[in-house]
């Protein structure tokens, strides 16, 4: 019976103490943490720095900002702008100095050159009266961005006083009717005492925005005309653009007599 016993004991205790052999972990290696995300582009307006001109009150004065040729014989080369004042839209354009500086465009002729003549009247109600011209002969002026001051001999604009000053490319000189031309308009406004104080204390950028937010066309626009750094380019860009007049906004001054 004690045999039984302990054959029964040991059979059952070998199936309870048999050695159980470890399991090869199956536990996932841990992954490497994600890349995080890109930051996104933050989206700024970048500022624009703007020219501020003020506009005079347009006292609708009859004008001739441009010449278009309606004759088949055109004495312009193809392919130029028109001749073109270089004014604003509105009239009178102002100006605070006796001796102003006008600015337009002479596109290049057919065959070289023709005479071009300027001139300047006062324009009364009921007169008109010569104040200055010139003549240039043919060939003279290069093609471009052609400049004219008042010379100093010539009295100063008066204040108040309205004044039309008027380029003609003479096309055909034995015929004046077969001319080419452009008019405008100058008033000339004294500034404030103050004004001109702040002026003279201001660096040459500073006049140029002080002189077009007081509405001094002519005075802003020559500043301009040289384009001697990024800044005036922009600002004469925009200011032509903004007149209507971006047809020669990229044209280059003429190197004159």
């Amino acid at each position: 019976m004690k045999k039984h016993c302990l054959l029964i004991v040991l059979l059952f205790g070998g199936a309870f103490f048999s050695p159980v052999l470890a399991q090869p972990s199956t536990r996932p290696e841990p992954k490497p943490p994600a890349s995080p995300p890109a930051p996104r582009p933050v989206q700024t307006t970048a500022s624009v720095d703007v020219l501020t001109f003020l506009r005079s009150p347009d006292r609708s004065l009859p004008i001739t900002r441009t010449h278009t040729e309606l004759r088949s014989d055109s004495c312009f080369a193809a392919g130029s702008p028109p001749l073109t004042a270089l004014v604003p839209r509105s009239t009178p354009a102002r100006t605070a100095t006796g001796h102003p500086t006008f600015i337009w465009y002479l596109p290049a002729t057919a065959d070289g050159g023709r005479p071009v003549h300027f001139q300047l009247d006062a324009i009364n109600s009921n007169s008109t009266r010569l104040v200055y011209e010139t003549r240039y002969a043919a060939g003279e002026l290069a093609p471009g961005l052609v400049h004219l001051t008042l010379p100093r001999q010539i009295s100063a604009l008066t204040p108040g006083q309205l004044y039309r000053w008027s380029v003609s490319v003479l096309c055909e000189p034995d015929d004046p009717s077969a001319s080419a031309s452009i008019s405008a308009w100058v008033l000339r406004e004294l500034p404030s005492p103050a004004w001109l104080a702040r002026q003279q204390k201001s660096d040459a950028l500073e006049r140029l925005r002080l002189n077009a937010v007081a509405g001094y066309w002519y005075e802003t626009l020559a500043a301009l005309l040289p384009r001697q750094s990024d800044q005036v380019q922009h600002y004469w860009q925009q200011l032509l653009s903004e007149e209507g007049l971006s047809a020669v906004a990229l044209r280059s001054p003429t190197q004159q007599p």
